[in-house]
């Protein structure tokens, strides 16, 4: 039951948006951002590389978003990208704290940018072979082979509970169930 009203309740909060003009850029480049739906009495930091990396933006929200609640503001403005940036991909981080310093419910939002210097085009770069602190890396989602059985053991169970409850509910006679199925 608890769950059930802890999805509903969650279900009607709307998350924060970034978005970027650019998502391919130069190091230095300046690049415009809105996003929605981020808190009216607090300011937003736009942040390089990760939720405490270099302030890139600071601004206030402004205008209502369209999802029509007063306290629900837009953002929008420009950022530019650290001069020192090198090729590779990376995160630009919104984030917006209350007076106690906690963050905002439904922040950070986040915004994938690339960086590559003038003349290369993305397609030809070689992806990163290896996860550096505060870039976008590919991800291999592994499991050891130990976990295998185990896997299959709780799927199986899963499935073989699925088929008694079936069967147990057929069994029952209809005029002892709790609600009448259309004939």
């Amino acid at each position: 039951m608890s769950l059930a009203v802890a999805s509903g309740a969650f279900a009607c909060v709307a998350l924060a948006s970034l978005e970027l003009t650019d998502t391919t850029v130069s190091p230095g480049q300046q690049v415009s951002f809105s996003g929605a739906y981020y808190n009216d009495t607090h300011t937003v930091s736009l942040h390089w590389a990760s939720a405490d990396g270099p302030v890139l933006a600071t601004l206030p929200p402004a205008g209502l978003t369209d999802f029509g609640h007063s306290f629900w503001r837009e953002i929008a403005g420009s950022l530019t990208v650290p001069s020192d940036a090198e090729p590779g991909h990376y995160v630009v981080v919104a984030t917006q704290a209350d007076a106690a310093g906690k963050p905002i419910w439904g922040v950070p939002a986040r915004a994938a940018i690339e960086v590559v210097v003038p003349g290369q085009t993305p397609a030809t770069r070689e992806p990163p072979e290896q996860a550096e602190a505060g870039r976008l890396t590919r991800l291999q989602v592994t499991a050891p082979e130990s976990d295998l059985p185990k896997l299959v053991l709780v799927a199986m169970a899963m499935a073989a509970l699925g088929a008694i409850i079936v069967t147990r509910t057929r069994a029952v006679a209809p005029s002892a169930r709790l609600w009448r199925t259309p004939r």
